[in-house]
């Protein structure tokens, strides 16, 4: 009976796979034409959101988002969530009103065809190179001047051991620092189980709780970087462990 089940978890997998690719080679063109504009970024971004929740409808997830307080529209933040699976960008990106930049490792750019939004709208972040690095965080703090969003996923990636939170890297919350920007802290409840970061993933559709925290400014922890960082990953891993403890 296990066995059947992960098989057909791995057919509704190729079949997201299937929809995503799809959907998306369909909508390319038009990507193309809006990320050439900056001032078409937006409704790019507007347009991968809608991308996102018709993926969601294909494969029968659904997404319930809590938020504790009411953000302010107009207002930049520095989103950081956990990572546990491939559907934390599209979750993410829905879950989380107004235009948002993901920031990512530089891999990403390389994707055929996909790599197209870190080379435009996102910031591709290059791993152990300094220069790249400082011309990513000045990209960052150009976005969030002009009222954009910045997405990050400060465990650095999909690491073993879900749902487990791995410790933060500092990137974000220097950011945050260095613009008087707040932080909201993001959990990502059941991504990890819906679908696995395996070689042969299996696609288990079920709903996607996400809390989207209240934010944290950085006058709150005296502009102290260690502080900020510790307090958001507290607040991940708390959330994480009151739901799966049930």
């Amino acid at each position: 009976m296990k066995t059947l089940k992960k098989r057909l978890g791995q057919l509704a997998a190729f079949w997201l796979l299937l929809l995503f690719v799809m959907s998306f080679l369909l909508q390319y063109p038009l990507y193309v034409l809006l990320l050439r504009i900056k001032q078409a970024h937006p409704l790019a971004h507007r347009l991968r959101v809608g991308w996102a929740w018709f993926l969601f409808a294909g494969i029968g997830m659904r997404l319930h988002v809590k938020q504790e307080v009411k953000l302010k529209r107009r207002t930049p933040y520095i989103y950081c969530a956990n990572h546990t699976s491939y559907l934390d960008i599209p979750v993410l990106a829905a879950a989380v009103p107004g235009t948002s930049h993901f920031m990512a490792k530089h891999e990403l750019a390389k994707i055929p065809l996909f790599g197209l939004f870190f080379r435009t709208i996102d910031i591709a972040v290059p791993r152990g190179h300094h220069r790249g690095s400082h011309r990513a965080f000045e990209q960052a703090m150009e976005r969030v001047k002009k009222g954009g969003n910045i997405m990050i996923f400060p465990e650095g990636g999909i690491l073993p051991g879900a749902p487990l939170l791995k410790p933060f890297k500092s990137g974000a919350f220097r950011l945050a620092i260095a613009n008087n920007i707040p932080i909201v802290p993001v959990s990502l409840i059941d991504n990890w189980r819906i679908l696995e970061d395996a070689p042969w993933p299996a696609l288990s559709p079920r709903k996607s709780r996400v809390v989207v925290h209240a934010p944290l400014y950085p006058a709150d922890v005296n502009y102290d970087e260690h502080l900020l960082r510790k307090r958001t990953h507290e607040i991940i891993e708390q959330t994480l462990k009151s739901y799966h403890e049930n």
